[in-house]
């Protein structure tokens, strides 16, 4: 007895004969006697699917692209042996890595080695728009805790590793210009500062000369009026008595005789130096009386005030620093630098290709198969109600 599910082609042959489920299900042996049925759609649909994607891969491939790549770290103590302020490593390479990223250093070194007429085609005529579609998106920095990577994806090789490590000397040099002008302009402060308290010295040292030089000349006047007081007395050569060589200061200056006088004030007269003039009592002599006695007996201020001139030179010297005193700073170390990479990051690589070509030429293949297996079934189940009918 035949199954009533059994349907027979128009002819009466049972050649083609399609099992017609009642139930929705589908099993394992439902798919592969469709397979089975199907298998020359699904080997002649998976042949060409592969051999289009195969060909498209090949036929189409892409302008290759190369990545440089150089690795950079934080700068050592000695390479910022200099430097004034609080500027620890971590803090320059933070700023050298905010210049790599800076857009006004990147466009710097694009216009500076001229890099248009190498990146420009034919739909690209506008030099910012080289710049922006294609060396800045070309270009990236990657940081990862002490340590920073520069990638460049190019065309040419050779120009992707010449233009990263460029860059990368280019960007350092102004990370450092900017630290050492900012440390030279902080020592220029200092300077003036230092300059200001030269200058206050320098004041007080020509006041306490032209003090000295006056104190020294009234002492010639008073000399010398002494000496003409000692000629009308009859007195030209010293007169002392015993009674008051025990108490200088209660003699009078013209008991010295004229002759004496008149010598003493030739040899002021003739002297070169007025440093035994610059004593402090002299200097500040607005003091009240008790200060003027306690420094009757101090060295002479000129000396104190020489000191503290020469040593201000000195610091000055020391501040006095140019752009040639900072030629050993930078603000990185190099890990790695870039080198010329021998292989395409976007280059199709053979076997994925086989591979992906081989599983969506199969897909492909079985979905064929369900579709040319589905209009069939819906053609008999068309032919099955037309004959219930008749």
């Amino acid at each position: 007895m035949k199954d009533e599910n059994e349907v027979r082609s128009p002819d009466g042959g049972t050649s083609d004969i399609v099992s017609v489920k009642n139930e929705n299900g589908f099993d394992l042996l439902d798919l592969w006697n469709m397979l089975e049925r199907w298998k020359a759609t699904v080997i002649g649909v998976a042949l060409v699917t592969f051999v289009v994607i195969v060909a498209n891969a090949f036929l189409n491939d892409p302008v290759p692209l190369y990545r440089a790549k150089a690795l950079l770290s934080l700068p050592s103590e000695r390479n910022i042996e200099g430097l004034r302020g609080e500027h620890l490593t971590t803090t320059i390479f933070r700023g050298f890595v905010k210049n790599l990223r800076s857009r006004s250093v990147r466009l710097h070194y694009f216009n500076e080695k001229k890099l248009f007429n190498k990146l420009t085609t034919e739909q690209y005529s506008d030099a910012q728009q080289v710049f922006e579609e294609k060396f800045n998106t070309m270009l990236s920095v990657n940081t990862q805790g002490d340590h920073a990577t520069v990638n460049f994806d190019g065309e040419n090789a050779k120009l992707a590793a010449e233009w990263v490590n460029g860059f990368i000397t280019m960007t350092n040099e102004e990370t450092v210009r900017e630290l050492v002008e900012d440390n030279i302009s902080a020592r220029k402060s200092a300077m003036e500062s230092k300059n200001n308290e030269i200058k206050v010295l320098r004041r007080k040292i020509a006041d306490l000369r032209k003090k000295a030089k006056r104190k020294r000349e009234d002492k010639i006047i008073q000399l010398e009026e002494m000496a003409l007081i000692a000629e009308r007395i009859g007195i030209q050569d010293v007169i002392l008595k015993s009674d008051v060589v025990s108490k200088p200061s209660m003699i009078p200056h013209y008991i010295r005789g004229a002759k004496i006088l008149r010598i003493e004030a030739g040899v002021l007269r003739e002297r070169k130096n007025d440093a035994p003039f610059m004593c402090l009592s002299e200097f500040h002599n607005s003091n009240s009386n008790s200060n003027s006695n306690r420094n009757s007996n101090s060295n002479c201020l000129i000396h104190d005030l020489h000191y503290q001139l020469e040593n201000l030179l000195s610091e000055l010297a020391k501040t006095k620093l140019t752009h040639s005193d900072f030629s050993h700073v930078t603000t990185m170390q190099v890990v790695q630098m870039a080198t010329v990479p021998d292989r395409a990051i976007n280059k199709p690589v053979f076997k994925w290709v086989m591979l992906t070509g081989l599983l969506s030429a199969l897909v492909l293949g079985v979905l064929a198969a369900f579709f040319a297996d589905f209009i069939v079934m819906a053609r008999e189940k068309s032919r099955v109600v037309i004959s219930s009918e008749t």
